[in-house]
């Protein structure tokens, strides 16, 4: 895949991850069955966008695949990483255990469903605030 049709992939799953966020928090204190389902629906999306590219090092769309590695550039991965842990205002700790709720998310309720688990969605307004710095 070349450059050009990585940016375009790439732009369209932060495309849908910040609009599933925004949908996710329009649905978010409504009541009925509907709305509830609708808003699990969105944080189902958001999880499963954010993991297509921060959940893995080995998927080709990982986003550190992207930029260079010298630590020259401002569009390095090191640059580029400290920017989205600004925006959301994480340590890398903290991020580490970000990352982890979401993967989590994913794993448990998104891809596979554990018998009997309750959804618990992570924090995923941090997903569209990286999402936007990317």
């Amino acid at each position: 895949m070349s450059k050009l049709e990585k940016i375009t992939v790439i732009e369209n799953i932060l495309v849908r991850l910040i609009k599933s966020e925004h949908f996710f928090e329009l649905c978010t204190g409504r009541d009925g069955d509907f709305w509830p389902a609708i808003q699990n629906k969105f944080g189902e999306s958001v999880c499963m966008f954010w993991c297509h590219l921060f959940g893995s090092r080995k998927e080709d769309l990982y986003f550190s695949r992207f930029f260079d590695d010298s630590t020259e550039s401002d569009f390095s991965v090191m640059t580029v990483r400290q920017r989205m842990l600004s925006a959301m205002s994480l340590s890398d700790c903290e991020y580490k255990q970000f990352w982890k709720e979401v993967k989590d998310c994913r794993d448990k309720f998104v891809s596979h469903k554990e018998h009997g688990a309750l959804v618990t969605f992570p924090r995923i307004n941090l997903c569209r605030l990286q999402a936007e710095e990317l």
